[in-house]
């Protein structure tokens, strides 16, 4: 089943000084945006794609923007792209306010998959892959490999524990960003620092921690810790730390508060729980 989804983005750029912004003036980029091609020797994939983009103004200093991209990946997916969009002129030095729509469909010729978003390709790895997600399954080192930004959602088990490692951090692109909000156990924080003094990560969004359990759930700020972890966490200026504040929305306190109270009935009456954990 087709979905559509519509993603706005602001946009603030500027032309040059000479454009002209007036009534039944047209404008294509001067060369091709986006225009990209790489090869990626861990997983032997050649990369290549093109976008063009072009306007015509409806009125004086607004106009209607189209453009069309397609990405082709060797043994990969291919990705062709569709968008509309509009600017609006503030001034004759190319100063616009914009917004746009795209249409991103992968495997054109095979399946039915349209994805919308930030123009970003999705890609997941699952020990029990679900087949109603709109997501392309790969293996783990694919997944660390050709990934731009990487978030975990994954529970803290003795397969999943410390699985952002020092092995694993070297296999992924150079400028990385990494988001976990889901446990602190998932990363080797020591070779997670290891990693951000070398410079492998744009940035890195930490919601959970390793050491949560003894520093964050009490007024340490009067201590003297024994660990300085956090210390070199914070002192990056592209790391982002949050109090384990991921679930703190309506949805997830509404999903904790009526399962744990079927979790008691179901109890009660010697059923199986929801979620239940076993070992």
């Amino acid at each position: 089943m087709r979905r559509l989804a519509l993603i706005v983005c602001l946009l603030i750029g500027t032309v040059a000084a000479h454009a002209q912004f007036e009534k039944g003036k047209w404008f294509v980029n001067p060369s091709v945006t986006g225009l990209n091609f790489s090869y990626n020797t861990e997983t032997d994939k050649a990369h290549f794609g093109l976008e063009v983009k072009g306007g015509a103004f409806l009125i004086d200093n607004v106009a209607l923007l189209l453009d069309a991209g397609a990405t082709w990946q060797g043994g990969g997916t291919d990705v062709y792209t569709l968008g509309v969009g509009g600017r609006y002129y503030f001034n004759k030095i190319g100063v616009f306010l914009g917004a746009d729509v795209n249409l991103n469909r992968y495997n054109w010729d095979g399946g039915d998959k349209t994805r919308f978003g930030f123009g970003m390709r999705v890609l997941g790895y699952d020990m029990y892959p679900n087949p109603n997600n709109d997501i392309e399954y790969v293996t783990l080192d694919e997944l660390l490999a050709q990934s731009d930004l990487i978030s975990l959602h994954c529970p803290l088990t003795e397969q999943t524990h410390h699985l952002i490692n020092r092995e694993s951090i070297a296999k992924m692109k150079d400028g990385v960003i990494l988001v976990n909000t889901s446990r602190g156990g998932l990363v080797n924080t020591e070779e997670l620092i290891e990693g951000i003094r070398k410079g492998k990560f744009f940035a890195v969004g930490l919601d959970v921690y390793e050491e949560e359990n003894d520093k964050v759930y009490e007024d340490l700020s009067g201590t003297i810790l024994q660990s300085s972890t956090m210390a070199r966490l914070l002192s990056f200026p592209n790391v982002m730390v949050t109090s384990h504040q991921g679930f703190f929305t309506r949805e997830a306190l509404e999903a904790i508060s009526r399962i744990t109270l079927e979790n008691a009935a179901a109890f009660e009456k010697g059923e199986t729980l929801v979620n239940e954990v076993t070992k």
